[in-house]
């Protein structure tokens, strides 16, 4: 049998060791893994001697729909990106900037359609819940549209909220939806962003009266305590309703212990975390300055080898970039910290960096 492609020569990898071995695939579909020169002919052959060979990367934390480019736009952008950089299921999360609380039995059709038509790759989708109605939707929109991974905001209130156009739930919205999603059932999940308002919003105002413009001052506005009170709270949460919950975008070291020890009681909670958060720190302002404004913000080198050793361990089990799509350098680079729009893209370099820094 002659195969549509053979990748031969390199270094195949696999959950838990990496060899030399051919890669033989039939309509797209990996259909053998042989030792070297061992899967016969094919239609194209492909040299990889000196490089690792694996499956295409899952992103499971995309943001497509910030910023000055429409969502339909920005997929034909990203799903380049994505692919130049080895992803090859990226999963965005839907949010309509413009009205946030528009149902997505309404919006996820476009969406979809959008896709189709101008993704490079396969995509999966989350969704991003803001309002009790969209909470009261979930069931529908999981049999109805397949979805079944919503993102909630213990984040983003107050003037924060204009910047991406996000409605943030209070805890008796993130109750009602974490019971919501153990009703549904697997695998239905919720995602939270987990960081305590009450305590960055005073602390904003404290340190943009001192004058503070520097990279640090995003972090000490943002601090690992407001992180860490809204993760406890929201692993609670999960405990008391029986949800399944997805911490994303973890950046405190704690985090991890905490969740390993949820996970030995019974509750059935995953983190993330994302590559910035494990080769950048709050303290490289001279390195990279305000195009490293993120939210969580970046933490010490402490935490950053906490989360490190969580991904070796297994305690930490996703990685994701959390991709925002490409702002204007000059909207990055503006003259204080507290303009400079926050996030960044990083699809395209999630696997280069955990093969450079991590393996």
């Amino acid at each position: 049998v002659t195969a549509d492609l053979i990748i031969h020569g390199g270094r195949v990898v696999f959950p838990d060791t990496t060899i030399a071995a051919d890669v033989a695939v039939e309509g797209g579909i990996i259909a053998a893994v042989g030792e070297p020169q061992s899967l016969g002919d094919a239609r194209r052959r492909i040299d990889a001697t000196g490089l690792h060979v694996l499956p295409g990367i899952i992103d499971p934390h995309v943001h497509l729909q910030t910023f000055q480019d429409p969502f339909d736009v920005n997929v034909m952008t990203e799903t380049h990106n994505a692919a130049i950089g080895g992803v090859t299921t990226p999963i965005p999360m839907l949010l309509n900037r413009e009205d946030a609380s528009l149902s997505f039995l309404e919006y996820f059709p476009w969406a979809r359609q959008a896709v189709e038509e101008k993704s490079l790759i396969d995509s999966a989708f989350s969704a991003v819940i803001g309002t009790t109605k969209q909470i009261d939707e979930l069931p529908q929109f999981a049999s109805e549209c397949g979805v079944c991974s919503y993102k909630f905001y213990m984040a983003y209130t107050q003037d924060e909220a204009s910047v991406f156009g996000i409605l943030a739930v209070d805890d008796a919205q993130f109750l009602h939806g974490l019971e919501t999603v153990r009703k549904i059932g697997m695998p239905a999940m919720a995602m939270v962003h987990a960081e305590n308002m009450s305590i960055i919003h005073n602390l904003k105002a404290k340190y943009i009266a001192e004058e503070r413009r520097d990279l640090r001052a995003w972090t000490d506005a943002r601090p690992d305590i407001a992180e860490e009170e809204a993760t406890r709270r929201a692993i609670w949460y999960a405990k008391e309703t029986g949800s399944r919950l997805y911490i994303v975008h973890m950046t405190i070291g704690r985090g991890v212990e905490w969740v390993r020890q949820a996970q030995a009681n019974g509750i059935n909670v995953i983190a993330e975390t994302c590559p910035h958060y494990l080769v950048l720190t709050k303290d490289d302002d001279d390195k990279v300055g305000r195009l490293a404004k993120v939210n969580p913000p970046l933490r010490d080198a402490e935490s950053a080898e906490l989360l490190w050793a969580g991904l070796r361990s297994g305690d930490v089990t996703c990685l994701g970039s959390d991709h925002s799509t490409v702002v204007a350098k000059p909207d990055k680079m503006k003259d204080s910290i507290w303009d400079a729009v926050p996030g960044f893209p990083g699809m395209g370099m999630l696997l280069p960096i955990m093969l450079s820094e991590g393996y």
